[in-house]
């Protein structure tokens, strides 16, 4: 048989101070450690993307076809009027629209809708362009 021996282990003061400043250090390690690594995976929210400006262009027409639309852009071609063709959404009769211009502001729009008719006889209306220029 073998007899057990009781061994005991004492540590001096400052030993035990040592040891509970080492966890004090190394707990505070890991917790900055944590917080850049959380850091790094969870970014800051992007800011807000600027709102897209506003523009407006001057409709001429509505046409129910690419052929018609074609045509009138010839006429208004004829006066001496750039037009863009811009299809339209299927939701009604005219699939089709004759635009021109790009204008910042619905006032510029209206002044420019109001000179070319003075100037044409071309009445128009302001819309939100769907032409860049």
């Amino acid at each position: 048989m073998t007899k057990h021996k009781i061994v005991r282990f004492q540590l001096a003061p400052s030993g035990v101070a040592l040891v509970i400043a080492g966890a004090v250090l190394i707990g505070a390690l890991l917790a900055v450690a944590g917080y850049i690594a959380g850091s790094r995976h969870d970014p800051a929210p992007a800011p807000a993307a600027a709102p897209a400006a506003e523009a407006f262009a001057l409709r001429l027409k509505t046409a129910a076809s690419e052929e018609e639309a074609t045509a009138a852009q010839a006429e208004l071609k004829a006066k001496g009027i750039d037009a863009a063709i811009v299809a339209l959404p299927p939701d009604g009769a005219a699939r089709y629209a004759l635009e021109t211009g790009r204008y910042a502001s619905r006032r510029e729009a209206a002044d420019a809708s109001a000179a070319l008719a003075e100037k044409t006889g071309v009445e128009t209306v302001v819309v939100e362009a769907h032409i860049s220029r």
